[in-house]
């Protein structure tokens, strides 16, 4: 199309470009202008006297010369106006075709970079959830080491509750089948196979001592399946999905706990590995070698009347047997002064850890001494005063017993009282 065939176009379908036409003959100063404008397209020369007449009315020539819309006199119009031709200039508001192409590159090139960041702000989010998670699930085995109890370290958690580590990640979140006709009552681990059972949360009337099952530990959203599961920010699960949501979970002999989130993919190389998730220390107080016991005498005489030979018993939860002993010491006759106080120091047998939490200890005879005799009954007798030694040997009852609560990293302080 050329540029008249344009021009024309425009002409008859533009306001600007009509009002710009008028504008050119209104500004015509004289008849010749007129002439100049008209003569030039030898098709109007039969409208040539009719554009005359209408030359002080732009308006009625523009209506009664319909030559003004030919392509000649537009061309010349378009010529001898710069006015015009800058309307013309501005009336062109299409794009081209390469136009048009750069800028679909351009908001496609967009939208790409939009989904790669939004891609790894997903990925950078399921990340940061599955840390928070690992440390959702460490507090509920040994608790927050930051919270503190009238300046004490608070003592909570299921290994403090329990004294031993969850054997998998369901025991921080229900109990299975209860078992019958058991006091305190006591439950399935959901663990499966050769797990222990747990006990329910009780407290020991006689001593105060607590100690159970006191969960959930991991307060947690039925799927829509209704089962409890705890899984990492990726929603991952596996083979061993009821037992541990996903997880790898596992605890090593010394006491010490790990777990392997499988990350986005099923590549081990953006697997989430924390071999430190609960360290031994976290919930084991090694005992030291020495453990010293201040001795009360509340006798008004001098006790005891002749040697005694006494060791140090530590218990858990189960309070028929202990789980550590001491090797014998001697508390020799009159040693313990009437209304007055003796420390006596008592040697740690292996194992020589405690689980954090209540624990519970009595200072008890072994005249029989159960360290070199194996086949001599595990009864002790509690040692009140006097010569309570020398009397025969009784199983020691519950109400003999006294709690102590057992800190991370702190030796705990024993005292004893006889009369």
């Amino acid at each position: 199309m050329s540029q008249y065939t344009v021009f024309s176009f425009l002409f008859q379908h533009s306001e600007v470009w009509r009002s710009k036409v008028l504008d050119c003959f209104a500004a015509a100063r004289n008849d010749s202008d007129l002439e100049t404008v008209y003569k030039c397209s030898a098709s109007q020369q039969s409208t040539y006297s009719s554009a005359l007449q209408c030359k002080n009315t732009p308006t009625s020539l523009y209506k009664n010369s319909s030559s003004l819309q030919y392509e000649n006199s537009l061309s010349l119009l378009y010529k001898k106006s710069p006015s015009l031709r800058a309307a013309a200039t501005q009336s062109q508001t299409g794009f081209t075709l390469l136009e048009i192409v750069l800028v679909l590159f351009l908001i496609s090139l967009m939208a790409s970079a939009t989904l790669f960041l939004t891609d790894n702000i997903d990925s950078q989010a399921s990340y940061d959830e599955t840390k928070r998670r690992m440390e959702i699930i460490r507090q509920a085995i040994v608790g927050d080491p930051t919270r503190r109890i009238n300046g004490q370290t608070e003592i909570s958690g299921f290994a403090a509750d329990m004294g031993r580590l969850p054997e998998c990640i369901a025991e921080l979140i229900e109990v299975s089948t209860a078992i019958p006709s058991t006091v305190p009552q006591e439950f399935i681990s959901p663990c499966g196979g050769a797990s222990k059972n747990i006990k329910e949360w009780h407290i020991d009337s006689s001593t105060g001592l607590t100690s159970g099952w006191r969960g959930p530990y991991i307060q947690v959203t039925p799927e829509s399946n209704g089962q409890l599961r705890f899984r990492d920010g990726y929603g991952n699960s596996d083979a061993s999905d009821a037992q541990n949501s996903g997880w790898a979970y596992s605890i090593d002999a010394s006491g010490a706990g790990s777990i392997i989130s499988e990350g986005q993919t099923s590549d081990s190389s953006d697997d989430l590995n924390n071999t430190t998730l609960i360290s031994s220390s976290d919930w084991l107080m090694k005992l030291p070698a020495n453990i010293n016991v201040e001795i009360h005498n509340l006798n008004a005489n001098d006790l005891p009347n002749t040697n005694q030979n006494l060791v140090l018993l530590l218990y858990l939860d189960d309070l028929t047997s202990p789980i550590g002993t001491s090797e014998i010491t001697t508390l020799s006759a009159s040693e313990a002064i009437a209304s007055s106080n003796v420390v006596k120091t008592f040697t740690i047998q292996p194992p020589d850890n405690i689980s954090i939490g209540n624990r519970g200890y009595v200072i008890a005879c072994d005249e029989w001494d159960h360290d070199s005799n194996v086949v001599t009954p595990d009864i002790y007798t509690v040692y009140t005063g006097e010569n309570a030694c020398l009397s025969s040997p009784t199983e020691i009852s519950s109400d003999e017993i006294i709690a102590v609560t057992i800190s991370p990293r702190q030796t705990p302080t024993l005292n004893w009282t006889i009369q």
